[in-house]
């Protein structure tokens, strides 16, 4: 029923977008641990090593992983128009406490309904521009985030 969905071929395409990302970052904490380095509080402080540096901006990019994970699904669903919402939905995630998962989840409903909105929405010649650019990034990331707040 739900094979023609595609969902893991969309997920294994947003885990490919997500793999640099992790990997560096990964390093980048890992380097700055086995130098010494990882009071995160340092660097507000001003009192920082190069090493506090590295773990820093490895944990910092390793917590943006619910945005490049729903991005990278958005993207896979919907295309460029996805794009956006994606990123806004991801960062909603992060901000609501639900994670990983809840990138993943974002990232599948923001897809979807950018797809839904693109096959199914009618608009006048005029306006057909403005949909891609300004007009679905709006309204998917208003919907979807109002989902992702309030239900998940």
């Amino acid at each position: 029923m739900l094979k023609h969905l595609n969902l893991k071929g969309h997920l294994l395409t947003a885990i490919s977008y997500m793999i640099p990302i992790v990997c560096g970052a990964g390093f980048l904490v890992a380097i700055g641990l086995a130098m010494g380095g990882g009071v995160p509080d340092a660097l507000v402080a001003g009192k920082f090593t190069i090493w506090d540096a590295l773990a820093t901006m490895g944990g910092k990019a390793l917590g943006l992983l619910p945005v490049v994970i729903a991005t990278g699904l958005s993207y896979s669903i919907a295309g460029k128009p996805g794009i956006a919402p994606g990123f806004v939905v991801g960062l909603i995630a992060n901000s609501v406490g639900s994670g990983f998962i809840g990138g993943i989840l974002g990232g599948y409903i923001v897809g979807f309904l950018v797809q839904a909105i693109i096959k199914k929405v009618k608009v006048p010649n005029w306006i057909k521009g403005l949909m891609p650019t300004l007009i679905i990034p709006f309204v998917a990331s208003l919907v979807s985030s109002l989902i992702m707040i309030y239900i998940i």
